[in-house]
């Protein structure tokens, strides 16, 4: 069961970047080269998907390494976050308060429910200037956030497409 798991994650990634490429060639116009620099001097490998953002796939979690960045004041930010769960009926005020608990606890990022109501997103943000290391740390705490929560809070939740 895990491994047909594996291999529908697998191949819906694939198909969802029907214009992506794999770190070390073309990106899309819209990708920001600084994250391509960072992302390079490590050890990790990516895909840059259509909107030219960064994705990371550590079976099953796709992490995002987005290539728009924000700012406040003079400081320029980008977000790392992974989709821990999709569910059609929303959240129990149990899993919603594990999430604000849990929030307390991480020492970089946070747990979001998005617009939709029906998706938990771990989020952390960074200089849009991150050196490999940093990025490489900022997506290894996001894994590691999604993974102890599907292990914790999110357990009885099937993934929903």
């Amino acid at each position: 069961m895990k491994m047909k798991a594996l291999v529908f994650c697998g191949m819906a990634l694939l198909a969802s970047f029907s214009y992506a490429t794999l770190g070390g060639e073309e990106d899309s116009p819209s990708a920001d080269g600084r994250v391509r620099k960072a992302l390079d001097k490590t050890e990790l490998k990516y895909m840059v998907d259509n909107d030219g953002d960064y994705c990371l796939l550590f079976s099953p979690e796709v992490v995002y390494v987005n290539s728009q960045t924000e700012t406040i004041g003079d400081l320029e930010v980008r977000e790392v976050w992974c989709r821990a769960v999709k569910c059609e009926d929303g959240f129990s005020k149990e899993e919603l308060l594990a999430m604000l608990k849990k929030n307390a606890r991480v020492k970089i990022g946070a747990w979001q429910v998005l617009s939709d109501g029906k998706s938990a997103v771990f989020q952390c943000v960074v200089s849009a200037n991150a050196s490999g290391e940093t990025l490489e740390t900022a997506v290894r705490a996001v894994v590691g956030s999604v993974r102890s929560a599907k292990k914790e809070f999110l357990k009885d939740r099937p993934e929903e497409e």
